[in-house]
């Protein structure tokens, strides 16, 4: 007599497109997870993101915007909630991609 057995593994890979730059939307607003203070460009928001337990979408106000809070990077745990905003760059973690190996 012989037994076979079949284990179905799933595998979440990290989802893409975290610092990938997104004029005009803004995610999650009012639900800041942290407010990262001063940011220079987008990038050095998105790796403020990267280093920060939790954080999957980030929000930044460009320098040359005329409101007192330019140059901002705000942390999100998500960004479920897009909305239009002229003043803001945002970048999100794109859903994970789920893998059935069977094994």
């Amino acid at each position: 007599t012989t037994t076979t057995t079949t284990t179905t593994t799933t595998t979440k890979h990290a989802g893409a497109g975290l610092c990938k730059a997104n004029s005009k939307v803004e995610c999650n607003p009012s639900h800041d997870l942290s407010d990262a203070g001063e940011a220079k460009t987008y990038e050095s928001c998105c790796d403020l993101c990267k280093a920060k337990a939790g954080c999957k979408a980030w929000t930044w106000v460009p320098l040359d915007k005329d409101v007192s809070y330019h140059g901002r990077c705000f942390l999100k745990s998500g960004c479920q909630n897009k909305t239009q905003n002229e003043g803001v760059i945002s970048g999100w973690e794109d859903e994970p991609e789920e893998l059935g190996l069977i094994i």
